[in-house]
């Protein structure tokens, strides 16, 4: 058997999620459940759709993520269903909402990953960071951006328009 840190060893991820905490992971993430319809999607975009074992109800886009199993809704996912598909990492949008996950998953020492991006700028990034976490960054780098060269000529082809106040 090599030695530890030895080229044979795969690598040890280190990640910041959206609320600025620290997310470590000994390896690549190879089991993980995401809490949102958002996350799912952009795992997916990430090239790390194989490694997703569960989901919530919602999560339909890819459409290879309707064949996902359904661990609860967004509001309340079931611990003991996430628990026993034994998750390496958690992805999640809300603190309300993954709450009654996270004290399972302290126990069983599965980190949660909150993913919140906030603009669309913020899109692209969440891509690239789900790439780190799943190492699948050969997928993601790319996939993201292209997603910032679109958002780029969109802004550019929208430019010299006034502005569209919404409210949702």
């Amino acid at each position: 058997r090599p030695a530890a840190g030895s080229a044979a060893d795969p690598p040890a991820i280190h990640a910041q999620d959206d609320r600025g905490r620290s997310i470590d992971l000994a390896a690549p993430a190879r089991r993980a459940i995401t809490l949102a319809p958002h996350a799912t999607e952009l795992v997916y975009a990430a090239g790390a759709g194989p490694y997703l074992i569960a989901t919530i109800r919602g999560s339909d886009y890819p459409p290879a993520a309707r064949q996902l199993p359904v661990i609860g809704d967004g509001t309340q996912p079931d611990p003991e269903r996430v628990a026993s598909v034994r998750p390496d990492l958690v992805i999640a949008w809300q603190p309300s909402a993954a709450a009654p996950l996270v004290p399972v998953m302290d126990k069983l020492g599965v980190p949660v990953y909150y993913s919140d991006p906030q603009t669309l700028a913020a899109i692209p990034d969440a891509i690239e960071r789900f790439g780190v976490l799943f190492g699948t960054e050969a997928t993601a780098g790319p996939a993201a951006r292209a997603l910032r060269d679109r958002l780029d000529a969109l802004a550019a082809r929208y430019a010299s328009r006034p502005p569209v106040r919404v409210f949702v």
